[in-house]
């Protein structure tokens, strides 16, 4: 994480991490729109900029206010909610027993109580709000949201 007060030092930063490792996870902050390609021609995975993020909440703030609360419920911006919902990313590999099921037959919902919003396929298609019928492979992740215990229950038992 390239995450210091100079956008120098943070592109620094991303060019000494990938040439470490070029399959390195680099997330990096930016402070304006021209750091924001140089981060990327560094080898930044992903770059975030404060600015625009803190404008579009300011926005939604006005525009959507429940969605913006229901955002804020279901990730860490509000724990003082009481819930402890979670967004998260549950991977399909060889050895699961969803491997080849389809949403429904995986019973999922049922089972864990979570939501599954999205699926993450290999070639980088994302499958938004999935039909019951869709097939779970090796090397998918599922996007699902619910409580942390029932997602982390769920990871676990996708593991055996």
């Amino acid at each position: 994480m390239a995450a210091v007060s100079s956008d120098a030092e943070n592109v620094y930063v991303t060019l000494a991490g990938r040439s470490l490792n070029p399959k390195l996870l680099i997330s990096a902050r930016s402070s304006n729109e021209q750091t924001e390609d140089k981060l990327r021609t560094a080898g930044a995975t992903a770059v975030f900029s404060p600015y625009p993020f803190i404008g579009h909440r300011l926005a939604q703030s006005l525009i959507r206010p429940h969605v913006l609360s229901f955002l804020d419920v279901a990730s860490a911006f509000n724990k003082a909610s009481g819930h402890d919902l979670e967004i998260g990313q549950i991977p399909i590999r060889a050895s699961s027993k969803t491997v080849s099921q389809t949403l429904e037959e995986s019973r999922i919902r049922q089972g864990y109580g979570v939501i599954v919003l999205a699926i993450q396929k290999p070639s980088e298609e994302m499958l938004f709000n999935p039909a019951g019928d869709i097939r779970m492979e090796a090397g998918d992740y599922l996007i699902a949201m619910g409580e942390a215990k029932d997602l982390k229950r769920m990871e676990d038992d996708f593991e055996r």
